[in-house]
């Protein structure tokens, strides 16, 4: 058994464990790993579903458990306002590359001939068609959807029930909120946000915020 730590806590972080035992349990993937438990900077310590506490984020625990061979990493939290600044700090853990586990949940659709990169979540009942790729630590939550030849950037978060069409580009760090549709052929924006059940039909800038159908620009930053 491989042995994985999840960088996380109480939300995502449970959600990545719940995927990981239906990984162990099923016939494919039987006992692929071993938690050796979670890494977060809450205060209180908790165990997290009875996995243990191993220290902060960045801590004498997380070096040691670098430095090991047999040890990989899976990267859970997210803030909507704070993930471009989680990105940076992701990275500057420097984790080899290959030290970040990819976790397909058995119920998880994957054409066979699409791409996906490392450190990927995704979990029960997300399909990626044919010709499209995930970059690094994308988060592919329940029921979500991606198109054939789509591409999706690095750090980009599918919230549950998000669908996205074919030939769509969502480039790096882009966030689709709960249940929401993209259209064939557009582009979101790097560290863009779409809101809950948003109807994307045109192209969304970077660093902007749309909702509503169709979607419609609200807020834009930097």
């Amino acid at each position: 058994m491989k042995k994985l730590v999840i960088v996380g806590g109480i939300g995502n972080g449970a959600v990545a464990l719940s995927t990981v035992v239906d990984i162990n349990n099923s016939e494919d993937g039987y006992n692929t790993w071993e938690v050796l438990g979670f890494l977060n900077d809450s205060e209180d310590k908790a165990q997290v579903e009875g996995f243990p506490w191993l220290g902060p984020i960045e801590s004498s625990s997380m070096q040691r458990l670098r430095a090991r061979k047999d040890v990989y990493f899976v990267w859970t939290l997210f803030s909507t306002r704070l993930r471009q600044d989680m990105a940076g700090r992701l990275l500057g853990l420097g984790i080899e590359r290959e030290k970040w586990a990819t976790l397909v949940h058995p119920t998880a659709v994957v054409s066979r001939f699409a791409e996906i990169g490392q450190g990927v979540i995704m979990h029960a009942q997300s399909s990626i068609g044919p010709a499209a790729s995930l970059g690094d630590h994308v988060q592919m939550f329940n029921q979500t959807y991606v198109g054939h030849n789509t591409r999706v950037g690095n750090y980009s978060f599918l919230a549950n029930g998000a669908h996205v069409s074919s030939f769509v580009t969502l480039e790096e760090g882009a966030y689709l909120g709960m249940s929401c549709a993209v259209r064939e052929f557009v582009k979101i924006g790097q560290w863009a946000t779409v809101g809950m059940g948003a109807v994307v039909l045109e192209d969304v800038e970077p660093h902007t915020t749309v909702v509503g159908i169709p979607a419609k620009e609200i807020n834009r930053r930097g």
